[in-house]
């Protein structure tokens, strides 16, 4: 997925507009993909491979002893390639219940390491997008998670990764975002004294599947 040149900006005056209606702190991180599938791009390379040598062996057209070894490799490792630079390809070999966990298990290192659990009032909330896992994860610390609870911010975040597939994601990303900010509000409403914590600016290392 490609992301538009202002995205962290526009992301960031959401994140901005959400928490000034809760005490809640709101991070946005956003990965090309969670996790490795390099096993996925061998796997297929050998799929490929596989295919030439079928094609080789009933082929009508003779292939000569000393090409097949060769061919074979090449075969081996443009398919790998392929799926490397095809986040959709990856995607579509890829079991569902891989690409959750390992999604899940991205977000919560980023939770930590973006300190998002050192807020004073345990309300941080992390906003992690996957794009090639087409995922948005909330990881929330205590206060925020006992707050909205589960269900409600697992919807949440699928809101938001409805948005992101839509024809027009990042206004319709950072309106989740502010919805967000609203539902989070009713429980954790921001308060006079109230301080932000957290960086507001998203951390995005770019977009693609």
């Amino acid at each position: 997925m490609w992301l538009p040149a202002d995205s962290a900006e526009r992301i960031e005056q959401a994140v901005i507009a959400a928490e000034a209606h809760t005490a809640a702190e709101l991070v946005v991180v956003g990965r090309p993909f969670s996790g490795s599938y390099r096993d996925v791009e061998y796997l297929f390379g050998l799929a490929c491979a596989l295919a030439f040598l079928g094609w080789a062996l009933f082929a009508e057209r003779v292939v000569p002893v000393e090409a097949v070894v060769p061919t074979l490799a090449l075969s081996w490792l443009a398919g790998g390639l392929l799926c490397r630079f095809s986040p959709g390809l990856r995607r579509l070999m890829t079991p569902v219940a891989r690409r959750r966990r390992q999604a899940l298990d991205a977000a919560r290192l980023a939770f930590l390491e973006r300190g998002v659990d050192a807020t004073r009032g345990r309300t941080g909330v992390l906003v992690h997008v996957s794009f090639l896992e087409r995922r948005v994860d909330l990881v929330a610390d205590r206060g925020a998670r006992e707050a909205l609870g589960d269900e409600a911010l697992a919807r949440a975040g699928d809101g938001l990764a409805d948005a992101l597939r839509g024809p027009d994601p990042i206004p319709a990303f950072c309106e989740g975002l502010v919805a967000l900010g609203r539902a989070l509000g009713e429980p954790l409403p921001r308060g006079e004294d109230d301080v932000d914590e957290l960086c507001n600016i998203p951390l995005l290392h770019g977009g693609a599947g």
